[in-house]
């Protein structure tokens, strides 16, 4: 058994509502407002990214508690 699904915004749809003597007229305005959403969205999505990357970049490495502390890698106790 095959199964589709079709969404608000599908254009099958809009074409099958106005075959039908329906207007398709809301349907059309509802996609056009989702696909302006979809790149303000992306948009925004690349800001957060790129001050995500310079946050991420600013910690340095966190070490575990057994790790010995030296300030000179010579003189670094080893286990």
């Amino acid at each position: 058994m095959r199964t589709f699904s079709l969404s608000v915004t599908d254009p099958r749809l809009c074409l099958s509502r106005s075959q039908a003597g329906e207007n398709a007229d809301e349907l059309l305005a509802q996609k056009k407002q989702l696909e302006d959403s979809k790149v303000s969205t992306e948009e925004e999505l690349k800001v957060v990214e790129a001050e995500l990357l310079v946050k991420q970049i600013s910690i340095g490495n966190i070490v575990h508690d057994s790790v010995k502390v030296s300030n000179d890698e010579v003189r670094r106790a080893l286990a």
